[in-house]
């Protein structure tokens, strides 16, 4: 009997000291080694929109809504993947996707910011993790759901590494920032959108009529809108002036891009 609460008392100390080396470790591997992910320290998510469909209706194949491609019923749930001018959408449902009208959908309200930041360790271990690539020097990630983009640069040994967390301005629920990979396009100093009344300094394409730019501006220049981290845009990704204006200058074309 005494030898078997020994043997048990032996066991548990075991267990416990494994436990507490596994700990250990996998702190080691995000601190020192910084290329594979705890999965207890893993807080990434995806930011997805989905939609209630309030009333039976028609998602369509294309834009002008001539070709019907899917019937969409009340109580079904769609995902919103853009807007135009916040009329129609364009939606994921049941596998498929395709234009649908605004008044079909009930969006809801955007949701809290995250504000459990990620460490630099973090952020490269999970671009590490993903196989991100990138044909310039730099890789850009937008974490939707912490309001910030992630600039991270190639090291000499190959690895990105973070360069620069940029506390930005996404879209709203009613107009999403498109979620995907792209890649860096044209840019330029300045717009002003007649239609929306609003502006912005240094814009940088990376998805069509979706731009990296600074803080909403009038026409005059003066400052419209200066709120960042909360989605808040009509879809493009905002950032203060001096981080756009480094943006601007520092992030060549051809540059990858993730947004999640």
């Amino acid at each position: 009997m005494k030898l078997r609460y020994v043997t048990i008392a032996v066991l548990a100390a075991c267990c416990i000291a494994a436990l507490k080396l596994g700990g250990r470790q996998g702190a080691e591997q995000i601190n020192a080694a910084a290329y594979t992910v705890n999965p207890n320290l893993n807080k990434i998510t995806g930011s997805p929109v989905f939609a209630s469909i309030r009333y039976n209706g028609v998602m369509y194949a294309d834009e002008a809504m001539t070709e019907p491609a899917d019937y969409l019923k009340t109580g079904d749930r769609a995902e919103i993947l853009r807007d135009r001018s916040r009329e129609i959408y364009y939606i994921k449902h049941n596998g498929r996707m395709g234009w649908t009208q605004a008044d079909i959908l009930d969006i809801p309200p955007d949701p809290f910011t995250v504000t459990q930041r990620l460490t630099a360790q973090e952020i490269e271990a999970y671009v590490h993790d993903m196989q991100f690539e990138s044909v310039t020097d730099y890789f850009v990630w937008v974490d939707i759901a912490r309001q910030r983009t992630y600039v991270l640069k190639y090291d000499d040994s190959g690895r990105l590494r973070l360069e620069r967390d940029i506390l930005c301005a996404t879209g709203k629920n009613t107009s999403p920032t498109t979620r995907g990979f792209f890649t860096v396009e044209q840019r330029g100093e300045s717009f002003y959108n007649a239609r929306l009344k609003s502006g912005a300094r240094y814009w940088v394409r990376f998805n069509g009529s979706y731009l990296f730019h600074s803080i909403a501006l009038n026409e005059d220049g003066s400052v419209k809108d200066d709120t960042l981290g909360k989605r808040c845009s009509d879809g493009c990704v905002r950032m203060s002036m001096e981080d756009i204006k480094w943006f601007y200058d520092t992030i060549p074309e051809g540059t990858a891009v993730n947004i999640y």
